[in-house]
């Protein structure tokens, strides 16, 4: 979330407002503050402090990519209808993805893995084609820098299922991270 508006400005000339800027902020740091362990100054740096860890830098780098590809979306939707853009994005995927689980040492986990967990997979593949395609709608009618950060809001919605209905334990920081996506997210609509 942090170089997808920078790219957004610098490469397609979006122009974001003072307070769609407050409000990618806000999301970013409830993002931040959502794997918080405890509310303290130590933990808020963490991240920062674990640079040199594999799975850190592996993490900063993914999110680099990503915005990468955030870009090259919404250059895709500026050419083609959101639909069309998502089904050349997933047919493409779908080979990557099939040529790669086609190797020999994956034949028999697929095998498995289907048999014991057909449903969700068959359910996950409209539920994941939906969620692509609302958010290519979403990159064609906003700038890219703030479609990208309103999407975290999807954090939120994740702590409300599984306060609702995994039973899981909402503790005050998880509570305030969503607050700050939501607030960032009222924010980056009014911007």
């Amino acid at each position: 979330m942090i170089y997808v508006p920078i790219w957004g400005i610098a490469l397609l000339g979006e122009h974001l407002t003072l307070v769609g800027i407050t409000g990618i902020l806000l999301v970013i740091f409830g993002t931040l503050l959502v794997q918080m362990r405890q509310l303290s100054l130590a933990e808020l740096a963490r991240p920062f402090r674990d640079l040199r860890s594999p799975a850190v830098r592996a993490s900063l780098s993914a999110g680099f990519i990503y915005s990468i590809g955030s870009i090259a979306e919404k250059t895709g939707v500026r050419h083609y209808t959101p639909l069309l853009f998502t089904y050349f994005l997933v047919f493409c995927m779908l080979l990557l993805m099939t040529m790669n689980l086609a190797r020999p040492k994956y034949r028999v986990l697929i095998r498995e893995e289907l048999e014991a967990n057909w449903r969700p997979i068959l359910w996950s593949g409209p539920i994941v084609m939906a969620s692509f395609l609302t958010f290519r709608y979403g990159l064609n009618l906003a700038p890219v820098g703030y479609a990208v950060p309103v999407r975290q809001v999807s954090i939120m919605i994740g702590v409300i299922i599984g306060i609702m209905f995994l039973r899981e334990s909402f503790g005050r920081i998880r509570i305030l991270s969503a607050l700050f996506i939501v607030a960032g997210a009222v924010l980056i609509r009014f911007g």
